[in-house]
């Protein structure tokens, strides 16, 4: 009798560690460094887990939705380069891929993926103003 309730108090104790243990909820910091040209700035850079049709169709990959702002004072398109130098991957494009330049105080966002199943621990945004 006794040794069975010293294994739930054990069990209990286990399973409460393993709750408030910070490796399990705890999100990865992201460390970001940014190259960016004038008359650009960075809004924001999130990620979030989807499946893609052609990278990855039976598992979520990870995308990188970037937001960027038009901060100068004509009409501008960007050349975007997001490094992930840890995991060995990169991705980019140029915003806005269609359509007009971006206009002065504008913001527009980008969502790329990667073939990738956790967050990265670093980033390298690399923002160039195309002529």
């Amino acid at each position: 009798m006794l040794n069975k309730k010293l294994v739930i108090i054990i069990s209990c104790f286990a399973i409460l560690a393993l709750m408030v243990s910070p490796g399990i909820s705890a999100e990865k910091e992201m460390e970001l460094e940014y190259k960016l040209s004038s008359g650009v700035e960075v809004v924001d850079l999130s990620t979030e887990m989807a499946t893609h049709e052609k990278l990855s169709p039976d598992k979520p990959c990870l995308y990188l939705a970037l937001t960027l702002k038009n901060v100068s004072d004509k009409e501008s398109r960007y050349s975007v380069y997001l490094i992930l130098p840890e995991e060995n991957k990169s991705v980019g494009g140029i915003m806005p891929r269609k359509g007009d330049p971006l206009a002065p105080g504008e913001t527009i966002s980008q969502k790329y993926p990667l073939v990738l199943y956790e967050d990265p621990s670093k980033v390298t945004i690399i923002v160039e103003t195309m002529k």
